[in-house]
């Protein structure tokens, strides 16, 4: 296997690393939680209940709980027009990832407003405000599948040596996931009949992703929920050929999609494993809305 030391590679790197320790000591895969990625959460006013003309603070929380730093803009919304703000756009540059039991970059902070006057007395109004919140991210997958020459072990197969399972693959922690559907160990043949091999992409989290390369409030209909990836094996021996152009759209935050593992019997006969490298990058956006009370002054 020939891996190029590229800086933006170095995850990828250590990632393959990990699966091959893995596989020596068993075929524990992926297990997912809440929280991959860069988490906004805390967002409420402080205080919550003001007079009219009063200012208080929207607060909230960003921490990167991901495998890789990330630029995260913030956007203050659905805020009505008779209140003021200072700002209403944030950036934190350069929010580092987690490191093993090292909690990546944090920042509590807050959006400063003033309550409109409110004229009448006994008056009593509840406003809304919203954070979205958008990060550039990527997903990176590793899978590890088995390989037998059936013309070889044409005996074995038919006497159900080889039972199927789910290949080893791991995720990064990422808002993003990718699983496989297919089992192995995948069984070639003298006449190079193609594999086919079936992908699972799921959203983990409560927001949504889109395939522009860069932060916007309001992103186009048209890009959100594609997931674009670049798909490759580590041996120049197989290739690796996805359906619908190696993009794929969401659909109630998951998709299948379909790839070809193509290959000559003659170079890969003695080989009993390929890999395979999915990556993904994206813009991902999570929003979280907040309550305040306003009273007229008496």
């Amino acid at each position: 296997m020939k891996i190029v030391f590229k800086k933006e590679n170095y995850i990828l790197f250590i990632v393959v690393f990990i699966l091959f320790l893995s596989c020596c000591v068993g075929n524990k895969n992926t297990t997912y939680s809440k929280g991959n990625g860069v988490e906004l959460s805390g967002v409420s006013f402080l205080p919550n209940k003001i007079s009219s003309g009063e200012t208080t603070k929207l607060m909230y929380v960003v921490q990167n709980n991901g495998d890789f730093d990330s630029d995260v803009e913030l956007y203050l919304q659905m805020l009505d027009d008779k209140w003021t703000a200072k700002k209403d756009f944030k950036k934190i540059d350069n929010l580092e990832k987690k490191q093993q039991d090292v909690p990546g970059g944090k920042e509590e902070s807050f959006f400063e407003l003033t309550a409109p006057e409110l004229k009448e007395k006994n008056t009593h109004i509840t406003y809304n405000a919203e954070i979205k919140m958008c990060y550039l991210y990527k997903t990176q997958t590793i899978f590890k599948y088995n390989i037998i020459d059936s013309f070889d072990k044409q005996k074995e197969i038919e006497q159900g040596k080889y039972k199927k399972s789910l290949p080893f693959f791991q995720n990064s922690a990422s808002p993003l996931s990718v699983s496989p559907l297919s089992k192995q160990p995948l069984f070639i043949t003298k006449n190079n009949n193609p594999i086919t091999l079936v992908f699972e992409v799921k959203n983990n989290e409560d927001g949504l992703v889109s395939n522009i390369n860069r932060c916007t409030q309001n992103p186009e209909a048209k890009d959100i929920n594609n997931f674009e990836f670049e798909i490759e094996t580590t041996d120049s021996d197989f290739r690796i050929k996805c359906d619908d152009e190696d993009k794929v759209r969401l659909v109630n935050g998951k998709i299948t999609f379909y790839c070809t593992l193509d290959y000559n019997y003659k170079d890969v006969k003695d080989k009993n494993s390929v890999i395979i490298e999915l990556t993904s990058k994206y813009a991902y956006f999570e929003t979280q809305q907040a309550k305040i009370s306003v009273s007229s002054l008496d």
